[in-house]
């Protein structure tokens, strides 16, 4: 590239047209494409925590199946909705299924639809992904450090795996900040991240709402003391604290890969 075209000028000496602006647009080029390196890693991370994330889903249903009370350890499993009705666990297939598309992703040929989906798991993890994996962690530990009888009882300890609860709530996030790492991800446009944010908090929401109506009690014990007025508003700072969790990660990106992000920018004025 940067050799042929009529209009060029003239490299002296060199005997061929030469385009001065060609080398900036190169360096672009350059910066912008993803490098063999990049992409192995991206393929071993993938693998790596999409065999992780089978583990754990694994180790936790084993350990549930085992538990001679599993309504006692396993809060939901004998109500309406199972415990689908806790973020957490609605989290560890979200990164599951993350996972899985990303490993897919890579190990397709080069095609339109391998674009397609390359795109998609950006928007999966730019969107979703990483932000549901930080808020179940930040709100988690949060509301476990001024007390974690809101949140996590004491009595779980008698049966429910330390490590385990590490899987639930700690690694991840640790995940999450690896894969941010490792690949890069091009970030939707605000209106599309608010949008899709409004959408799976307020589907949330509605879902534990109406297994409200058939439990007569909210997923989590520190729900269940708040009146109405404070439970809309801890509904409404959810959905902000998601959507925050979306912008630090996209800080994040930009921290890790601001040479790649104004490279696209460049190139996105010159095309």
């Amino acid at each position: 590239e940067g050799w042929g075209g009529e209009g060029d000028k003239v490299g002296e000496g060199r005997g061929v047209w030469y385009d001065e602006t060609s080398e900036e647009e190169d360096r672009n080029k350059v910066r912008t494409r993803r490098t063999t390196k990049e992409v192995a890693l991206g393929y071993v991370c993938h693998l790596l925590f999409l065999c992780f994330y089978i583990y754990v889903h694994v180790y936790d249903s084993t350990t549930e199946k085992n538990c001679p009370t599993p309504g006692r350890y396993f809060p939901g499993a004998d109500r309406h909705g199972g415990r689908w009705m806790f973020l957490t666990y609605v989290n560890l297939w979200i990164q599951f299924l993350y996972f899985f598309l990303a490993f897919f992703t890579d190990i397709m040929p080069p095609s339109e639809a391998k674009g397609f989906f390359q795109r998609l798991t950006d928007l999966a993890f730019t969107t979703i992904a990483f932000p549901f994996s930080a808020f179940v962690f930040i709100a988690f530990w949060s509301i476990y450090a001024i007390d974690r009888e809101f949140i996590y009882p004491t009595f779980l300890d008698e049966y429910i795996p330390f490590i385990l609860n590490h899987y639930w709530h700690t690694t991840i996030l640790i995940a999450s900040l690896i894969e941010l790492i490792v690949v890069f991800h091009r970030h939707p446009s605000s209106f599309t991240a608010v949008t899709i944010s409004f959408v799976i908090s307020t589907t949330y929401i509605i879902w534990i709402t109406w297994l409200f109506t058939k439990n007569s009690k909210w997923p989590y014990p520190f729900m269940n003391k708040m009146p109405p007025p404070l439970l809309l508003v801890f509904f409404v700072s959810s959905f902000f604290c998601n959507l925050g969790m979306y912008y630090l990660g996209r800080g994040l990106t930009y921290l890790r890969w601001h040479e790649r992000i104004l490279g696209l920018q460049q190139q996105s004025k010159v095309d």
